[in-house]
């Protein structure tokens, strides 16, 4: 990789120091570990349940997620987590 090196142009003035500190003209490496470090903390109840979970398949998402088509919720049938589930 080439490194380039920060020029007057590149910054803006008026940001706060702490930002010109930090600034650099090329990105940083990509994170690799999706954890970023961090162990969650799990609380007892969740870690010692037992049996089978009631929803075994958790999407986190948008309106895509959801099924919503033209503004309203509609065909849910047809969203990408249902058609996983199914």
């Amino acid at each position: 990789m080439v490194k380039r090196f920060l020029t007057k142009d590149m910054l803006d003035f008026e940001a706060p120091d702490q930002v010109k500190d930090v600034i650099q003209p090329q990105g940083r490496p990509p994170e690799t570990d999706p954890t970023l470090g961090i162990r969650p903390e799990l609380s007892i109840e969740v870690n010692q349940k037992p049996g089978t979970p009631r929803h075994r398949l958790v999407t986190i998402g948008d309106s895509l997620s959801h099924g919503v088509q033209s503004g309203a919720i509609f065909n849910t049938d047809l969203s990408y987590p249902m058609m996983i589930a199914e």
